[in-house]
């Protein structure tokens, strides 16, 4: 089995960063098009889309870490989850 990279993605992938603070920021207040989250920059669909490419993939970077994170923690209240009969 392939190992997991444990490096961060970068957030900006080699993107301005003023256009994706403002994207998140935008999307945080709501549904947006992606024409609307293009007017402040005056920014084609395909650039806007290509920030939320990177955008998406951080949040499933992050949401993987989180649930990970969840399960370590509950883990540490509970004890070890069984996974089955154990042989004595």
């Amino acid at each position: 089995m392939p190992r997991r990279s444990r490096k961060p993605l970068s957030l900006t992938a080699g993107l301005d960063r003023r256009p994706v603070v403002n994207i998140l920021a935008r999307l945080a207040s709501g549904h947006a098009s992606v024409t609307e989250l293009g007017e402040p920059f005056a920014m084609s669909q395909p650039a806007i889309s290509k920030h939320l490419k990177v955008l998406e993939r951080y949040r499933r970077f992050w949401e993987g870490n989180f649930q990970r994170l969840d399960a370590l923690l509950e883990e540490l209240q509970t004890g070890p989850k069984r996974r089955g009969p154990t042989k004595r």
